[in-house]
């Protein structure tokens, strides 16, 4: 008994509208989900003075800036609620996702202290934030971390000729047929980032104008690569991987490319070949 108290079952709860789900614990209530921006609202059983509460909205589509600018917007917001005041603010990571994760304190009217967090994060084509409050002295913060790590969209799978089958992020256009395919990310504040995968040319890549790139999972193993020193265009950088006769071509800014580097990444450690 002591074992599922400490670690209660969750069950994933969706918002078809949002394309975002989330796993609460056994025993929450769903108060409702899918109306207007807000994708799903739940609350938990009374603990200490308060009832844990827990919602998840969509406030922003991926051109509205980037992550800090999105999230500092959400906390001028909610610093001028009368009583309330931040706490910590931590760069986090949802799977792939780019996060921020804001601390607050707050004291009721009726003078009752409680805790809130605010988690921001890029999912998909859009921001979403996961709210939730508690009296300060039964908080439970390991749901909460719980449910903020359980977070995702889903994927749709892709078959490349010859290689075999990629899954993409919802709301990442792909376009291409055959044995070549491009991946195009949300513009993030404005800017396209992409990845170009086919079959790779005879001859190895020049090398003049490049740097050793970030390490890149392909087909099971990990690779090196070989990045532009210069930009593109802009403040574009490419990035080479080559693997099993295959080419990969990811066209990073350098702006964006600590949000979305990972989740390229883990399109690319999601590839799996054809079986023969």
């Amino acid at each position: 008994m002591l074992i599922l108290l400490l670690a209660p079952e969750s069950r994933k709860l969706w918002s078809e509208s949002h394309g975002i789900g989330i796993s609460a614990p056994q025993g929450w209530k769903i108060l409702h989900r899918d109306r207007g921006e807000t994708s799903i609202v739940i609350e938990g059983p009374q603990l200490g003075q308060g009832v844990p509460h827990v919602e998840l909205r969509r406030v922003a589509s991926a051109d509205g800036g980037d992550l800090a600018t999105v999230t500092t917007k959400l906390v001028e917001g909610v610093t001028k609620r009368p009583g309330w005041r931040v706490t910590a603010r931590v760069r986090k990571r949802i799977g792939p996702w780019p996060a921020e994760r804001i601390g607050l304190a707050f004291t009721t009217e009726g003078g009752l202290k409680g805790r809130a967090r605010f988690t921001v994060a890029l999912i998909g084509a859009h921001y979403f934030v996961l709210e939730m409050s508690g009296a300060a002295n039964g908080f439970p913060a390991g749901a909460f971390d719980r449910m903020e790590q359980s977070l995702e969209t889903r994927w749709s799978k892709r078959e490349l000729t010859g290689l075999g089958r990629i899954e993409v992020p919802a709301a990442w256009t792909v376009t291409g047929e055959g044995a070549k395919l491009e991946v195009v990310a949300p513009a993030l504040g404005g800017v396209h980032c992409s990845m170009r995968i086919s079959p790779a040319p005879e001859g190895p890549p020049r090398v003049d104008g490049t740097r050793p790139g970030p390490k890149l999972k392909l087909l099971g193993k990990s690779r090196e690569t070989l990045e532009t020193k210069e930009p593109v265009e802009g403040d574009v950088r490419a990035v080479l991987v080559r693997a099993e006769g295959w080419q990969v071509v990811l066209f990073l800014s350098d702006a964006t490319r600590e949000d979305l580097l990972p989740v390229f990444q883990e399109i690319l450690a999601r590839a799996r070949k054809a079986k023969p």
